[in-house]
């Protein structure tokens, strides 16, 4: 486990973590290093007491293994947070959210598809077309529909024209200017 837990951290930290900010992660993935260290750490503190208790180990020797150790996690910990929120800011990209529209899961498309036309991402009605009109799922193709109505442009030539506005009377009045009323 401490193995483990050491490879995943110093060696795939940042991809894991690039990964679920692309979404193509799960979240447990760039997690499993310090929760394998945290699993160790309670085995091996575990191991230090009972050999306290029954090989006279020596106390200040496992207190000391045992707090570097939770320093160690510590840190761990503190570097997962960082780079957990940076990932969580990628993830709330435009462009990240618009490639939700190619997500595996039906739900995640439909959902993408809603979020396109709430948003009136024009840049990608093309795709949400797209979708409107050949994806596999039913749930897709209707909430792309929809979407597809909500991002497609006002055409003036299919809009009912206003009612046209009462004429204006543009022709100067007769009346005195405004500083000859005051003389």
């Amino acid at each position: 486990m401490l193995l483990a837990s050491v490879a995943c951290t110093l060696l795939f930290t940042k991809q894991l973590w690039e990964g679920f900010g692309a979404g193509n992660l799960p979240l447990i993935a760039p997690l499993l290093a310090p929760v394998a260290f945290a699993a160790f750490l309670a085995i091996y503190t575990v191991d230090r007491w009972i050999l306290i208790r029954k090989r006279n180990y020596p106390v200040l020797r496992a207190f000391i293994q045992v707090a570097v150790s939770l320093v160690f996690l510590t840190w761990l910990v503190q570097s997962q947070s960082r780079q957990f929120r940076a990932a969580s800011e990628v993830q709330a990209k435009p462009k990240v959210t618009s490639s939700l529209l190619e997500h595996r899961e039906a739900r995640v498309r439909a959902a993408a598809c809603e979020l396109m036309g709430l948003r009136g991402e024009i840049e990608v009605a093309v795709q949400v077309e797209a979708l409107a009109l050949g994806d596999r799922s039913d749930q897709v193709r209707a909430r792309c529909s929809e979407a597809v109505a909500a991002l497609a442009p006002n055409d003036s030539s299919t809009a009912k024209p206003a009612a046209a506005a009462p004429p204006v009377d543009t022709t100067p009045s007769e009346a005195p200017a405004p500083s000859e009323l005051n003389q």
